[in-house]
């Protein structure tokens, strides 16, 4: 499964919107969206605030963000 759409999955797992989650980590929601859908690169900071609302796990974080 390719990593964005297992970073799809997850945010419908947890029952989380976009608009909560761009909220959330201080982005706009087109600016998620941009990212979720690849065009454009989630930073650090935002890779980690996502990690800890989405409860994805250090060693896991290679598998959604890179």
């Amino acid at each position: 499964m390719p990593k964005l759409a297992k970073l799809k999955g997850r945010i419908k797992e947890k029952n989380q919107s976009y608009a909560s989650l761009s909220k959330a980590i201080g982005i706009s929601v087109s600016a998620l969206n941009n990212k979720i859908n690849g065009r454009s690169s989630f930073d650090i900071i935002e890779a980690s605030r996502l990690s800890s609302i989405l409860d994805i796990s250090p060693e896991e974080v290679i598998n959604f963000f890179t």
